[in-house]
Order: C-alpha cells, then structure tokens, then sequence
C-alpha cells in the first residue's frame, strides 16, 4: 500500500521499500508526449488546495523537518487515512488531504512523532488574526500556554522577549494566533481571563534600501548604508563615528527607532493593521489625513 509521497526533503524524493512512489521529474514535453491529455496537472486544483493542511512545531527551538519522514507519514496515514500528498517548505510540512472530512481530521492533530504541533489549513492565512494578550506568568512555557488556550481557536503561541544586558528574558506579553477572521475579545486559563488587544507589528525596513514597507528580498532599489546612508553595503562603512540617517539627515542611523521618518511609517503602520489594507494602500491613506494643527507658542510666562 503506498504511504504517501513526501518530497522536498533534501531537494530528493525518499524510498520505503515498495510504499513509496517515485516522483516523476520529465520534462513537460516528454509527458505532452506520452499522452495527448494528462490527468495530472502542475498546479493544485482550487478542491485540492482548500485541502492542504500546514503542520508546525509548537515547541521553541523545534523544527518538524528534522524528524524521521517516514515516521511523519506513518503516523499521520495511521491517524487519518491515507493522505494524498506531504512535502516540506522551510520549517513546515504541508498536507494534502483526499477529502474534507480527512482535512478536518488532519486539523486537530497536536502531536506527531512525540512532538508538539499546531495545524491549521493551507490557505488560512487571509483567515487568522493576531492579538496581544498582558500580564502572563513569565514561568508558563509558551508550550502549555498554547495547550491551555488551543480549544480557544488559537493556533499559535509566541512570547515577546527583551534584551536585557545582552541576554533575551521573556515578558509577561504574549502573541496569539487565532483560527478567525476577528480576534475575541478575552481569552480565558487558569482561572483567569485576560483582555486581547490588537497586535501592531513592528514596521518593516528593508536592510538593503533602508525605506520602510518591504524587505530586502524584494527590493529593486539601490543599496544604501544603513549607519551613513550612502550607497555601500553596511560592511564596507568607513565612517563608523559617524553616523547620519539619509532619510532626515539627522545624525543617527537609518534604524533610528526616535527618527521623524520611523514614527511617520508607525502612523502608517497603525492605518494598515487598522483598515487591514496593504503598505501602500495606507501610506496614500496617511497622505489624505489633514495635518494636525499645532498650539501657537506664546512668550508669556505661565502663570505661578
């Protein structure tokens, strides 16, 4: 009985004796040729891919990726049927399931191969939400919070961390996913309830350009040095004494968090989170926004 077909695992197909299906890696032409209408397409069907299911490790500092394979598929054909289809992108595997009621299934799975993990489906992402909750005991590990909290709709635990002299120490605030277009307004565990704020992600610079909004991964514009702001790479800086944000042209560098520039790409950040419109659409909406008008200075002493 064929297991499953696991690919992307070290850019190679794996082989169990006689339960594992070779991938097929000829060209299109050769297959155009061995049938003149293929039943096997490249892309996903919209049906298939409402059936993928993402697998991720709940626990801090794991990885799903690093176990045995062959047990993942064991364990997971065991526990809802044979699957369709599995492979891995970056630290999470993805599940096609045959039907709706295996991906169901598929989406209460907590612990495969002796590991903690959370499932959610694959084109979830437009669907979840994130929130912010205060006050959390610091010794809870972030695995039992999510433990306490998944039959709450929450898929995904993180606790922000500060840098203290040099070492990261965890804070009473914690981030929480939700398997829903709104986020509730509390949550509930041990006996206490705590109120769930909107999270406002830090604002993104890119490393590359040092303009907000993107990541260097997909910037086209020139590179700029994020201490001087000309156009070298950080590494190649002479001036180390001297620094200037090209932005402002203040004598700070470009990643500055007191920088005019920055608390502008807040404001701009606050409005996409907000509205949940993209960087752009709210830099155009920033734009619109009328200019606050400042209290006139006056000389006159304040009164005693």
């Amino acid at each position: 009985m064929r297991v499953g077909v696991f690919s992307g695992w070290g850019g190679e197909s794996l082989d169990h004796r006689d339960d594992w299906r070779k991938i097929d890696r000829s060209s299109k032409k050769r297959r155009r040729a061995a049938s003149s209408s293929p039943t096997v397409t490249q892309n996903p069907t919209k049906e298939e891919t409402n059936y993928m299911v993402t697998v991720k490790a709940t626990e801090e500092g794991k990885n799903i990726c690093s176990l045995n394979p062959v047990k993942i598929v064991e364990e997971i054909n065991k526990t809802i049927g044979e699957i369709k289809k599995i492979k891995k992108v970056n630290a999470t595997i993805i599940i096609t399931c045959t039907n709706k009621e295996q991906m169901t299934k598929a989406l209460k799975i907590t612990e495969l191969v002796k590991l903690h993990v959370t499932c959610v489906t694959y084109q979830t992402k437009s669907k979840t939400c994130k929130g912010v909750i205060h006050n959390v005991d610091i010794t809870i590990p972030e695995e039992d919070l999510f433990h306490l909290l998944k039959d709450q709709q929450v898929c995904y635990v993180k606790r922000f961390r500060k840098r203290t002299n040099g070492t990261l120490a965890p804070t009473p605030s914690v981030l929480l996913s939700f398997n829903n277009e709104s986020k509730p307004t509390k949550v509930n565990f041990l006996y206490e309830s705590y109120t769930v704020d909107t999270y406002n992600p830090p604002v993104v610079r890119c490393h590359k350009c040092q303009l907000f909004g993107h990541v260097q991964k997909y910037c086209k514009k020139e590179i700029r040095c994020v201490r001087c702001g000309e156009k070298h790479a950080f590494e190649q800086c002479q001036k180390k004494e001297e620094p200037k944000c090209f932005r402002c042209n203040q004598n700070h560098s470009a990643a500055y968090k007191g920088c005019t520039f920055y608390k502008t790409a807040q404001s701009i950040q606050t409005i996409k989170i907000k509205k949940q419109l993209t960087y752009a659409q709210a830099t155009q909406e920033f734009k619109r926004q009328p200019i606050p008008i400042q209290p006139r200075q006056t000389n006159n002493p304040s009164p005693k």
